[in-house]
């Protein structure tokens, strides 16, 4: 028989029954905190007969069956004024007690009944969502930051560490019952945390410190490795479908917290304990194979890590903030697949920041695979100017550079100066690969994606593609969309003579005088060998040989037998 709807409003009587079992509870858990036995202690004997006498013969947790109230009956804060939610905090710690009790031997008779679990985390749901008034503008938001302060936070807080101090056997099955939504509400409480522990003005409450430690516990406890692996993937299912199975709002949701965290004042007692969690759970879901973005991480949760590593540096803040945002920054540059993002790291300025980390005892090995990652990508324009930028903007004449971060920023500078010196006399030289070009005089080019042939239109290139045209060469896909720009082509070129003059200075560094000169004798000084091949990237030379009959392109790349033009 479905039991009837109980509607909670204002003035409900207290609940003397449910007090005093709320106590006798309390006094059990002393008892055993002090190393007795349960059942043979005689206090803790009586204290147990009274809480079985109060289960069969009164119904102390009748008020978690009430529904919770709706604006128009009852507001937020005007529920945390009512009196009566002493007894839904005092009934649901109750049913923790219980419940953690009858694990006890031979106290198995305390519990009965599973069904319980709906109502109180429909109270949970309630209490840790402050902005249920449906007119938010009439809110007194002083208001409601007095009683989230006093009485939301601490209660929530104590609420959801009993939960994640129960025994695994018994915290696992309450995750696993899907009418209870015990895995949603802890993800929400986790994703949503600022609109709870921060006041109107993004400050931070006293008693919300420790309350932000006991959601993050019970995440890292959700997803833990010695939980079932059903209970691993409900808790990943509930995250994906809070966030409409984007992954990558996750990691944006986690940037915010990260600006948050920054934002307040440190706090010398637990901020270390809060990064260290945080730090641990964000690393935890980057390991998730199912909660990698299809489209790679956001850039955002770079540029938060980034802030957090430029306020670890400053001595307000510890350094451990600096060492945690690089150990993450490591993780999604390493793992991630999208380019974007370690240039979004090289424009907002991580090479300074780690270099100065290396100054550190000990800071030259934790930060040199970082600094090795992005010397590694250095090989785009983008990436290039946001580098050179940065380390303009943020010169630091005290800081003495290693021989590997000057290699760093020496490269940086040559490769700028091709790419400026080469782009207007690139442009010159570009020319359609189709013979037939019907416009032979225009310089807006495009490349096939290959990175070989250049394009004036989608049209020469559709006609170019043909039968013995250029697919016979082509290593990409068929498909005759895809292009460079020739901006995209023209660093190609510049980054290939870059690679040949390096590769040319390294073979005459390990074999010196065996490698013979060739006499530039109208120069008057010895040109090196590989001189005739970088000359044909870049320009047709007439003191070079030259086929009649060429275009451009051919003389460049020369000409690819058996295909017709």
């Amino acid at each position: 028989m479905r039991e009837p709807q109980l509607k909670y409003h204002a003035r409900i009587p207290r609940d003397a029954n449910l007090q005093r079992m709320l106590q006798a509870i309390q006094n059990v858990f002393a008892i055993e905190e002090n190393g007795s036995t349960l059942t043979l202690h005689t206090r803790a004997k009586a204290d147990i007969a009274i809480i079985l006498a109060i289960l069969r013969r009164h119904d102390p947790l009748r008020i978690l069956r009430y529904e919770p109230p709706s604006p128009d009956v009852l507001s937020y804060t005007g529920f945390w004024r009512d009196p009566a939610y002493a007894d839904v905090v005092d009934g649901i710690m109750c049913v923790t007690g219980l419940r953690s009790l009858s694990d006890r031997p031979n106290l198995a008779n305390l519990w009965t009944d599973d069904s319980i679990w709906t109502h109180v985390f429909k109270w949970l749901e309630y209490m840790s969502t402050p902005n249920r008034e449906s007119a938010p503008a009439a809110v007194d938001l002083a208001d409601r930051d007095f009683f989230l302060h006093h009485f939301a936070c601490p209660s929530i807080d104590a609420i959801v560490f009993s939960l994640i101090d129960l025994a695994t056997d018994s915290f696992e099955p309450i995750l696993l019952l899907p009418e209870v939504g015990a895995a949603g509400f802890f993800i929400r409480l986790w994703l949503y945390w600022p609109g709870l522990c921060l006041t109107a003005d993004g400050a931070e409450h006293e008693n919300s410190g420790k309350l932000l430690i006991s959601i993050l516990e019970a995440i890292q406890t959700c997803l833990a490795p010695y939980m079932v692996e059903a209970t691993r993937e409900i808790v990943m299912r509930n995250m994906l479908s809070t966030v409409a199975n984007r992954p990558d709002r996750i990691f944006r949701i986690i940037a915010g917290h990260i600006d948050h965290l920054l934002a307040l004042t440190p706090r010398s007692a637990s901020e270390q304990e809060i990064w260290s969690l945080h730090v641990q759970l964000v690393s935890m879901l980057a390991d998730l194979p199912a909660l990698r973005p299809k489209g790679g991480y956001p850039r955002r949760i770079v540029r938060s890590l980034l802030a957090a590593l430029h306020a670890g540096l400053v001595p307000l803040r510890g350094a451990y903030i600096a060492e945690s945002a690089r150990n993450l920054l490591q993780k999604f540059l390493e793992s991630s697949t999208d380019a974007h993002l370690v240039t979004t790291a090289i424009r907002h300025g991580i090479f300074p920041d780690l270099c100065i980390m290396s100054t550190a005892p000990g800071g030259e090995a934790v930060v040199r695979p970082t600094l090795v990652l992005v010397a590694g990508a250095l090989t785009t324009p983008t990436a290039l100017r946001g580098f050179h930028n940065t380390l303009s903007m943020r010169r630091m004449p005290q800081l003495q550079y290693t021989r590997q971060d000057n290699d760093t920023i020496l490269s940086c500078d040559q490769r700028l100066a091709l790419i400026d010196k080469w782009k207007t006399e690139w442009s010159a030289l570009q020319t359609c690969g189709r013979r037939e070009c019907p416009n032979p005089d225009r310089t807006d080019m495009r490349a096939c994606i290959c990175g070989e042939v250049l394009y004036c239109s989608i049209e020469c290139q559709r006609e170019h593609w043909g039968d013995t045209g250029h697919q016979l060469t082509c290593n990409r896909n068929p498909e005759v969309h895809g292009a460079l720009s020739a901006k995209a082509f023209s660093f190609l070129v510049a980054i290939a003579r870059v690679n040949l003059e390096g590769v040319y200075k390294d073979i005459i560094s390990r074999f010196g005088d065996t490698v013979p000169e060739e006499h530039n004798w109208s120069a008057g000084h010895i040109r090196p060998r590989y001189w005739h091949l970088s000359q044909s990237w870049f320009k047709t030379d007439t003191a070079l040989p030259v086929e009649e009959g060429l275009t451009p392109r051919e003389r460049i790349f020369g000409k690819l037998e058996g295909l017709s033009q």
